[in-house]
């Protein structure tokens, strides 16, 4: 039997609108040599009957004999994939041609990343473009950015499969299980982001995500804990929920009260990432100033906003 250079691994759940052309997005990349995971949770839709539409020998497809959710369901694809390379992709989004050929080359061409993925364009149900995503793409700067947010788009993963196993970590249940895994792999493994928009994220009504952002947040909140726990950034439970809100919600409508509180924040993470020896310092002090300036701009005049922004800059003291 021949091992693939790629593993792809869909988990499968009540996307019968989307997984056709998910998977023919897979079919047909430039790069052949892979094979393609698909494991249904017991889907209630039409999703199982459209994946056996397909009749390619590189298909590999299961069903879960009960619904075991988004995380098992990624971990039993992971544990049947055999690649050197094992890469991820929802079922709901779809990738360009030369996805694969890129990013495989991409690794073979840098033996010290072990875990890249891509920019991505966020589309709607129809198709339109909704925004465009570049998220930084050094792993320095990725391991900071973990502080802040998701730092990469799962749809587009691809990691060295023995990497990965040797850490240990797997997905675990929750509403935000990819960005708590990213979290805990960026302190085992060097990211890297290909500055090129090779996936499409399909956002949709009904979608689970969507539907349930505030079981998402309040998950996010929980990684974020974490990853200050693991650095030794202390924090209030008052400076979490409001750094939670702060990044990840977009309608979060914040005062200059709560600006005040969060910059004083910003500096505890500072001085506590710097001590941890985990962070570059250079890279997070760039975050942060660029955060303080984002966000004092939506409540103080421009001019206002460079002296503050110099006060700040003096204030951030690396030990």
């Amino acid at each position: 039997m021949n091992i693939p250079k790629v593993s792809v691994i869909i988990p499968v759940y009540n996307t019968e609108q989307w997984i056709g052309h998910c998977i023919e997005s897979l079919l047909g990349q430039t790069f052949r040599d892979f094979e393609l995971i698909l494991v249904d949770d017991c889907s209630t839709d039409r999703s199982r009957e459209v994946i056996a539409s397909f009749h390619d020998e590189r298909i590999r497809f299961y069903r879960n004999e009960r619904n075991l959710g988004a995380a098992a369901t990624r971990n039993r694809a992971i544990d049947l994939a055999r690649g050197e390379l094992l890469a991820q992709q929802d079922s709901d989004d779809y990738c360009t041609p030369d996805r694969l050929e890129k990013q495989v080359a991409f690794l073979d061409a840098h033996p010290e990343i072990d875990l890249c993925s891509t920019w991505y364009r966020m589309v709607d149900g129809a198709g339109h473009l909704l925004l465009n995503i570049q998220a930084p793409t050094g792993p320095d700067d990725l391991k900071v950015h973990t502080l802040f947010g998701s730092v990469l788009s799962t749809s587009g993963v691809m990691m060295r499969r023995e990497k990965f196993l040797a850490t240990g970590e797997r997905y675990r249940k929750g509403m935000a299980e990819d960005f708590d895994l990213w979290n805990r792999l960026a302190f085992h493994l060097r990211f890297a982001n290909i500055p090129e928009h090779l996936i499409y994220w399909v956002r949709w009504e009904n979608q689970i995500s969507t539907r349930l952002k505030h079981l998402q947040d309040e998950s996010a909140k929980k990684v974020f804990a974490e990853t200050f726990d693991r650095l030794n950034i202390p924090y209030t439970e008052q400076e979490l929920e409001l750094h939670t809100h702060m990044y990840l919600d977009r309608d979060f409508r914040f005062t200059r009260s709560d600006l005040r509180r969060h910059s004083r924040f910003l500096r505890t993470i500072f001085r506590a990432g710097c001590a941890s020896g985990e962070l570059n310092p250079l890279f997070l002090k760039r975050k942060i100033m660029g955060d303080y300036k984002q966000f004092h701009l939506k409540l103080y005049p421009h001019p206002l906003v460079s002296i503050q922004k110099r006060i700040f800059k003096l204030r951030l003291k690396h030990f």
